[in-house]
């Protein structure tokens, strides 16, 4: 165990040397679709590399390419105009977060913790100690294990960090839509007990699609996980924060009471 600490979660040195491999791989993608024919005959063909769940969620490859793997020396190599408009793409795509570094940087942990808390809110799970017993001995008789945990990859949701902390063996799942449709309406009611009891589970639509999804702990605590990405915890923060940042046009927020 070192004394790291990110997003509020005491890390060891294996999960930071898995994270640098996600973080800083040897080729990189960049999109060109904001380049012209000529740029992009300009820059080194080379094999696009796979796409694991960790590169794409890593370098933000969505909404579609094209993409082009650049090693750093390629990168460098590049005509100025070619560089610059590559990188501001990815700066714009990725923001809040920096741009991930190259392997060579001498600076590459501190840089890899600096990505990972950007955007984020540290998890106050330590503050919510005895709150999360009280859900362990209940509804949620994962809540306290989950509660401060990094996953090991890309995949596991905010759907499966609900279905997980009742008990369920889901934490490591991609949870579809589908999968977490069923559960819910076997494992909840539409009749709700007093809010401070916790083991609510909320759930956001988008566009009437489902979104997002977290479960209440006692005393004004939520548990969730804010997306799939491998850098993404499972980590409690209260209700009304987690509420008022999914507050967003054409979001429905619905309650539903574990049974």
């Amino acid at each position: 165990m070192t004394s790291l600490t990110v997003l509020g979660i005491p890390v060891t040195e294996e999960q930071i040397a898995r994270w640098l491999g996600y973080y800083c791989p040897g080729p990189q993608p960049f999109r060109t679709r904001d380049l012209t024919q000529d740029q992009v005959l300009s820059i080194p063909m080379t094999d696009a590399l796979a796409t694991t769940d960790e590169v794409r969620d890593t370098f933000f490859m969505y909404g579609g390419g094209p993409w082009t793997w650049l090693s750093e020396d390629q990168y460098a190599d590049l005509q100025p105009e070619v560089r610059a408009l590559l990188s501001a793409e990815r700066r714009h795509r990725m923001r809040p977060k920096p741009a991930p570094a190259w392997p060579s940087d001498p600076m590459l942990k501190a840089k890899l913790v600096r990505w990972m808390e950007a955007g984020g809110r540290p998890s106050l799970h330590v503050l919510a100690r005895s709150e999360l017993q009280r859900a362990s001995a209940g509804r949620l008789p994962r809540a306290a294990q989950l509660a401060g945990t990094f996953p090991t990859k890309s995949g596991p949701n905010c759907f499966g960090a609900v279905m997980a902390a009742t008990g369920l063996p889901v934490d490591d799942d991609w949870i579809q839509l589908d999968q977490f449709q069923t559960w819910l309406e076997a494992a909840t009611s539409s009749e709700l007990r007093a809010h401070d009891e916790g083991g609510q589970v909320l759930v956001w639509h988008q566009h009437g699609d489902l979104a997002h999804a977290a479960v209440t702990l006692p005393g004004g605590w939520a548990l969730q996980k804010p997306s799939q990405s491998w850098s993404s915890p499972i980590g409690v923060w209260t209700t009304d924060e987690i509420i008022s940042s999914w507050r967003l046009p054409s979001v429905r927020l619905s309650r539903y009471q574990l049974r």
